[in-house]
């Protein structure tokens, strides 16, 4: 009886003992967390980043449908994270600190990209004016333009010249 006490004591002693030595080799951190929208709705597929900003060694991972990203089995030290989706405005932590057997937590929120919008307006060539009154187009030649037009002294015809004016189109 004496011998059962003395072995189940000694079992465990030797399980205690394990189990603190198990839990002390744990040597790497975790960083995790969700990247929602300005709403809190979940964002699938947001690509996120880690840099290690000692070592320089990047990982990437993409979201669930939840929203949610893990980065497992980080030698501590600093870390910055990057996120990034398409149509979203791009977020960026720096200087994370990750030790032994800790979890850091980064929720993110992205807020919508701003789209900017070019508007280009083209002017209408000198010499044509549109009427506000009324429908019609009226179309001044500078005199430099009919005197260079090839045409001969017999074919120079004012109503030709006309034919030179936008939606003017020759009967027959």
């Amino acid at each position: 009886m004496k011998s059962d006490l003395f072995t189940g004591l000694t079992l465990l002693a030797i399980i205690l003992t394990l189990s603190v030595s198990a839990n002390a080799q744990l040597t790497r951190g975790t960083i995790s967390g969700t990247v929602t929208d300005m709403t809190d709705a979940a964002i699938l597929g947001a690509q996120v980043t880690i840099r290690n900003l000692d070592t320089g060694i990047e990982r990437g991972a993409v979201t669930n449908e939840f929203g949610v990203y893990r980065f497992p089995a980080l030698e501590p030290g600093r870390y910055s994270v990057e996120f990034k989706l398409e149509g979203f405005q791009n977020r960026k932590v720096e200087s994370i600190e990750v030790s032994t057997a800790d979890e850091v937590v980064i929720n993110q929120s992205l807020s919508v990209e701003v789209v900017a919008t070019e508007v280009t307006v083209v002017t209408a060539p000198a010499g044509v004016e549109v009427s506000k009154a009324d429908a019609t187009i009226a179309s001044t030649l500078d005199q430099r333009v009919i005197q260079e037009l090839p045409i001969t002294a017999l074919a120079r015809d004012v109503t030709r010249l006309a034919l030179l004016a936008p939606t003017v189109y020759p009967l027959g």
